[in-house]
């Protein structure tokens, strides 16, 4: 029902005009094809691959790829992430993106840590703790999940 209400709301925001749907690989590739099949808006897919997490733990330190095919040069952009938990992979990414010209860039993600960093587009707030399934991963590991599962130490 979250994506539902979001798109919704993005539907409403971009409503006759086409926007650049750019999914931070590997984790937001679930919620971006269930987001993008929801739009009712024409839209461009793109994928960029950030990350700064090893583990359980962030490294404090962005690494990645900004490798797209679509030109954003004055266009509408949402990077879809599937977890915003202290903003930065999610500013770096946005810095290097704007770099391109677009003509906004909007976020949406899914799951968002509670009193810190709020996407544009917010799902779900969590409490700390660390997360896996529906795209997010541990190592690699639990994609696959259909539901969002906490992982305790």
């Amino acid at each position: 029902m979250k994506l539902v209400e979001l798109s919704s709301a993005i539907n409403r925001d971009y409503a006759g005009r086409e926007v650049v749907i750019i999914c931070n690989l590997k984790g937001a590739f679930m919620v971006t094809a269930d987001l993008v099949r929801l739009l009712k808006i024409p839209v461009r897919i793109d994928f960029v691959s950030f990350n700064s997490y090893k583990g359980t733990e962030s490294t404090g330190r962005v690494t990645g790829s900004l490798d797209l095919t679509e030109d954003i040069a004055g266009k509408p952009v949402i990077l879809v992430e599937d977890i915003v938990d202290t903003g930065l992979t999610v500013t770096t990414v946005s810095q290097e993106l704007a770099k391109l010209n677009p003509s906004e860039i909007k976020i949406f993600s899914l799951l968002y840590r509670e009193g810190k960093y709020e996407p544009d587009y917010a799902g779900f707030a969590i409490k700390d703790g660390f997360v896996c399934g529906y795209g997010l991963d541990l190592d690699g590991s639990y994609r696959e999940l259909r539901d969002v599962w906490r992982i305790e130490p």
